[in-house]
C-alpha cells in the first residue's frame, strides 16, 4: 500500500505560464528603427532655400509671348481676343504660327475646375504647344512701380 499512498500525494506537473518574447523583441527592434529613420528624415541634410516669384526676374510683355487665360464666366481668350472653345485649337495654332513659337503663357481664374484646366491643356498639346508655362498674371509697368511685398 505504500505506492498508493506515494502517488497520492505527488502532484501532476502543470504547463508553466510564460510569454514568448521572440515577437515582442521583433516588435520593439521595428519601433526602434522606425523612430530612429523618422528622426533622421525629419531634419534635412541639405537645406534649400526655394525663391519666391517676383515681377521682375525675366519681365516679359504681353506681346512677345501668347497668352491663354479663363476668367470666371468661362470664356477663353488668346491674347485677349475672345475664342469660342471649338475655334480654340485652330486660332492658337494661328497665333503660334503668326509669333512663331511654341510656347503659351496660361493665366486661369481661381474658379477654374481641373477638369476644365486639363481640358485646356490638353488641346494645347493637340494644336502642338510645346512648353505651356502657368502664370499668376502680367502686370503692367505701372503696377509693377508700384509694387509692394503683400501679396
Amino acid at each position: 500500500m505504500s505506492s498508493r499512498t506515494d502517488s497520492f500525494f505527488i502532484r501532476p506537473k502543470r504547463r508553466g505560464l510564460g510569454i514568448d518574447m521572440a515577437p515582442l523583441i521583433d516588435i520593439v527592434f521595428l519601433l526602434l528603427i522606425f523612430f530612429m529613420l523618422n528622426t533622421t528624415f525629419s531634419n534635412p541634410a541639405i537645406p534649400l532655400s526655394m525663391p519666391q516669384g517676383s515681377s521682375e526676374q525675366g519681365e516679359v510683355h504681353e506681346s512677345e509671348v501668347i497668352v491663354v487665360s479663363f476668367d470666371a464666366e468661362g470664356k477663353i481668350y488668346i491674347n485677349r481676343d475672345e475664342v469660342a472653345w471649338d475655334d480654340y485649337q485652330p486660332k492658337l495654332k494661328e497665333a503660334m504660327a503668326e509669333l512663331g513659337m511654341k510656347s503659351v503663357h496660361f493665366k486661369g481664374d481661381e474658379s477654374l475646375s481641373y477638369k476644365r484646366f486639363t481640358q485646356i491643356f490638353d488641346a494645347s498639346r493637340a494644336a502642338g504647344v510645346v512648353q505651356f508655362n502657368m502664370v499668376r498674371r502680367m502686370m503692367s509697368a505701372d503696377e509693377i512701380e508700384g509694387e509692394t511685398d503683400s501679396p
